[in-house]
């Protein structure tokens, strides 16, 4: 059962078919031409230049053309999407790149020639999986968390705040960027590792056996290992994190449960679960998303109408989720045009 509705529900249905996958241009924001929305409703409609038009009420929607690559096959073990605090970033069917949102420090600006196989972004940079198995990092690199340094062979990617985190050939864990004030990246934990999923200040990861290891700002209690359980999906955020457990796919979250973002409905069958600031949402088995927590943007209220959905992502106030045809629908805030409008 959703939360009670704080606030207008505002989302955007795209189509991730190519029709936004366009080259990167300096202070390009993705903004529409005219008008902006924050919490309420919106009306709009993009195309391949990104230009649109926006009010204050209605509903959103943005359609194209693209064509697939045959040889491209999506990995949807991987996330296909990101949600950060100011922007949004997905793979259409080809593995191209679709950024939409502010653009401070180039977090928005990846290799849209390449295709990926992995994306992940955060608040002012983002990391990419290349068909190579190279790690493609973007936006801003002060404390040399886009520099994933000379390795060539990697199996995932996961951005933090000022650090990201991977999986290498031999799956260790590895890590680089600021080190924080709790040795996020010189404190990663050695073994064999599945899944790296980096936080604000702390980060966590999937072991081999399914269990699940966190380091960082022990505050909030997000960064409290989670031993005694078979993780197989797992994300992280500001001050809380949760994942799914075998064999039922039922939810477990830890840390701050303001809001009831670490509240997560009771029943088992989710395919893949994500932690925004505020709020969680997951996919169900049966194509459905679900949300808990902050609704104050109307993150957590998702469309009625969405077609069945393989992933989803939240960040500050807003989340997207992505189908299988790799149509994108996105609600909640678009004071920066994160919903792509």
């Amino acid at each position: 059962m959703r939360l009670m509705t704080i606030g207008i529900a505002v989302w955007l249905v795209g189509c991730g078919d190519g029709s936004k996958d366009r080259e990167p241009v300096a202070n390009d924001t993705g903004l529409p031409s005219t008008g902006s929305t924050t919490t309420g409703t919106a009306t709009g409609t993009t195309d391949t230049t990104g230009t649109g038009t926006a009010t204050g009420t209605g509903t959103g929607t943005g359609t194209g053309t693209g064509g697939t690559d045959p040889s491209y096959e999506a990995d949807w073990s991987k996330w296909r999407l990101s949600a950060a605090d100011k922007h949004t970033c997905l793979l259409d069917a080809s593995g191209r790149p679709n950024c939409f949102g502010t653009d401070e420090k180039g977090e928005m600006s990846p290799l849209s020639f390449e295709q990926f196989y992995e994306i992940s972004t955060h608040q002012t940079h983002g990391c990419g999986l290349l068909g190579d198995t190279t790690v493609s990092c973007w936006g801003d690199d002060t404390y040399g968390q886009s520099n994933p340094g000379d390795l060539t062979f990697w199996k995932r990617v996961s951005t933090g705040l000022k650090h990201s985190c991977g999986i290498d050939r031999e799956d260790n864990l590895v890590c680089w960027g600021s080190d924080g004030l709790f040795g996020i990246v010189t404190a990663s934990p050695e073994g064999v590792f599945l899944e790296p999923a980096a936080g604000d200040l702390h980060a966590c990861a999937i072991a081999e056996d399914g269990r699940t290891a966190c380091w960082g700002d022990p505050i909030s209690g997000a960064a409290t290992s989670q031993p005694d359980a078979e993780f197989v999906q797992l994300d992280t955020s500001l001050s809380h994190s949760c994942g799914i457990i075998a064999p039922d796919n039922t939810i477990r979250c830890w840390g701050d449960d303001a809001f009831g973002r670490a509240s997560p409905p009771p029943e088992g069958g989710w395919v893949w679960v994500a932690t925004g600031k505020l709020n969680s949402c997951a996919v169900h088995e049966d194509g459905y998303v679900e949300c808990w927590g902050g609704d104050l943007q109307a993150q957590s209220t998702p469309p009625d109408d969405m077609p069945d959905m393989r992933q989803v992502a939240c960040g500050n106030s807003h989340c997207c989720a992505l189908a299988e045809d790799h149509s994108y629908t996105c609600w909640g805030d678009n004071t920066y045009g994160q919903l792509g409008l």
